[in-house]
């Protein structure tokens, strides 16, 4: 596969890791077995636009922050040191999301 999808891929993961969620929950709650769901965050195999949009709308990211990496918005926000927990579900879930998702990457001091 293309270093683009090992990268996107890699970028799912992260996200997965710092909610601290299982592969299991993920698959379950996006309605495809574990086995797909671990083929997409390996980065072996094409990852479906449908997926793609999912976890982008779960973690509160901008589909587009998902496929480069690239966002102001992962190094312009405040760091919020007590932020971790991701809500799926609210009026507000997604803006919280992003919050708690930006607060745990810059804790983690990793790149995009």
């Amino acid at each position: 596969m293309s270093e683009n999808i090992r990268n996107i891929a890699m970028r799912i993961r992260e996200l997965r890791d710092i909610a601290g969620i299982s592969l299991e929950t993920l698959a379950h709650e996006f309605g495809i077995s574990r086995d797909a769901y671990q083929e997409y965050e390996s980065g072996e195999t094409d990852i479906p636009v449908n997926f793609l949009f999912q976890v982008s709308h779960r973690f509160g990211v901008e589909l587009t922050d998902l496929l480069t990496g690239e966002s102001r918005a992962f190094t312009s926000i405040p760091l919020s040191e007590t932020a971790r927990a991701l809500p799926s579900t609210g009026e507000n879930s997604t803006t919280t999301s992003t919050w708690h998702t930006i607060s745990a990457i810059r804790r983690s001091n990793r790149s995009w």
